[in-house]
């Protein structure tokens, strides 16, 4: 059977669930576009291939008769076909350059060969057609960097990432966990003991601040990659038609204030339509990922009422993580790792989450405020709190828990 050519792993394998999705299709609908083969080996379809066998259908192959560059065949047939970040072109753009280097190293002993050799030689003739010169000269860097789309300065930064050789971080990258800018800065710091930060060493943290005016003008005043989290279970004052435009431009303001570091937390009503829109909006943003849904039960079973419908006791939160995002601080008892067991109130929650996802000092916002539940929690937990609320009587509430109205 063929083997892999160097330059088809530029790109990672797709993982269990794409291939077997793919492996249905093949099965059903049969092998739609051929592998494609250079100097016998498989340049594009390794994915297919690996299908076709699950699927058992025979696969069908097509030889290349002449390729510029294996390397460029592959990112032109791969590349704008999968929706992928600059970081993870940057990691591609790197291996890459590699294979240009390879490519310019045998066309330099072709070179040589031919300078040596009559003109005629079958030799000579046949790596010519097969393998003709690069349009244009210059730098393995340049090349890669123009065929993924990045800058040659992050193709270098992405190359002394794959130098380090550390599989965890270069698989966070190539995944869209990590940007290459981050996992440079994590392989450049030296290796330190984590100390255990004393009470006393803890900042003074001022009460949190709550401003009244609507969630737009609050999140307009922020300056921009200033915040490290966000808990707010929004409010959509408009008929379920619009909801999803609704969510789309609220959350397009609250992501602007946040860092690439930063988590955001919505909480919100088990409502089709919300979640619907809230769902969509959160895949629109690139520096985000939109990690999972979880389940706030927040007292007890779903009852009946006397009317049609149940009594809402749960809650839906929705988790969008930033991409350079530390891990969760979700260590210790099954109770305290958790985001809804005994979390019979807002504020509990709200604790649950800021201590996962915090330090001491760090900026929670809320948007959507209300009695301030979110705030209070990050001033007892040492962090800065703002937000804002549109209600007078939710203003009054959150500075009778200690909030500061902000002027």
């Amino acid at each position: 059977m063929y083997e892999a050519h160097p330059a088809s792993e530029l790109f990672p394998m797709m993982d269990i669930v794409g291939l077997a999705a793919l492996t249905r299709d093949i099965k059903a609908n049969g092998l739609r576009e051929s592998i494609v083969l250079w100097e016998g080996k498989i340049l594009d379809g390794r994915n297919r291939l690996w299908a076709c066998r699950k699927a058992g259908v025979e696969p069908r192959f097509r030889e290349l008769e002449e390729c510029v560059s294996p390397t460029a065949t592959v990112l032109s047939l791969n590349l704008y076909r999968r929706q992928l970040s600059v970081s993870q072109r940057a990691m591609i753009g790197a291996l890459a350059k590699r294979e240009l280097k390879k490519e310019a190293r045998l066309r330099q002993e072709v070179s040589r060969f031919s300078s040596t050799h009559q003109p005629s030689c079958e030799f000579t003739g046949t790596v010519r057609a097969k393998f003709p010169p690069p349009e244009t000269a210059g730098k393995a860097r340049d090349h890669a960097a123009a065929l993924v789309g990045v800058s040659g300065r992050t193709v270098e930064t992405a190359c002394q990432v794959l130098s380090s050789e550390n599989p965890e971080i270069i698989e966070a990258v190539r995944a869209g966990r990590m940007t290459v800018n981050k996992a440079a800065q994590l392989l450049s710091q030296p290796e330190t003991e984590s100390l255990p930060i004393s009470a006393e060493a803890l900042p003074a943290v001022e009460p949190a601040r709550i401003h009244l005016c609507s969630s737009a003008k609050f999140i307009n005043t922020l300056p921009i990659e200033t915040a490290d989290l966000l808990i707010s279970r929004p409010v959509f004052d408009t008929a379920p038609d619009y909801f999803e435009a609704h969510a789309q431009h609220w959350l397009g303001l609250a992501v602007a204030p946040m860092k690439y570091t930063s988590r955001i937390f919505l909480i919100c009503d088990p409502d089709i339509d919300m979640v619907h829109a809230l769902s969509a909006a959160c895949r629109r943003h690139p520096q985000f990922k939109c990690c999972d849904v979880a389940v706030w039960n927040q007292a007890g079973p779903v009852r009946g009422t006397l009317g049609h419908d149940y009594r809402r006791q749960h809650h839906l939160i929705l988790h969008i993580r930033g991409l350079d995002a530390p891990l969760l601080n979700a260590k210790g008892s099954a109770e305290g790792s958790s985001v809804h067991s005994n979390c019979g109130s807002f504020q509990q929650l709200a604790e649950r989450l800021i201590g996962h996802c915090s330090k001491p000092g760090d900026l929670v916002i809320d948007p959507c405020a209300g009695p301030g539940d979110v705030l209070a929690a990050a001033t007892k937990l040492g962090r800065r709190g703002f937000g804002a609320t549109s209600n007078e009587v939710y203003l009054q509430m959150a500075q009778r828990k200690g909030c500061l109205r902000h002027e």
